[in-house]
């Protein structure tokens, strides 16, 4: 299992929002990673964090289906 790398998580999820990502190959020159290795990412965020990511062909980019962001945060449960 590939480890995930929080802060590519945290660029994905921005260039997503802004709609700015490019074709898949761009998107993965971007990350400095590999175009398998993004998919593999993308697959990873929608499986596993139900992010709503598609690819929008006639914008050539990245995109949310339904508007909202990845949070990776820590939340405490103690009371104040």
């Amino acid at each position: 299992m590939q480890s995930i790398n929080i802060k590519k998580v945290k660029k994905i999820d921005a260039l997503i929002q802004q709609q700015k990502t490019g074709k898949p190959k761009d998107f993965a020159r971007t990350l400095n990673m590999s175009v398998s290795n993004l998919h593999y990412l993308l697959r990873l965020l929608r499986e596993e964090l139900n992010a709503p990511i598609i690819y929008d062909r006639q914008l050539n980019t990245y995109r949310y289906s339904t508007a909202g962001s990845i949070v990776l945060d820590f939340i405490s449960n103690k009371k104040p």
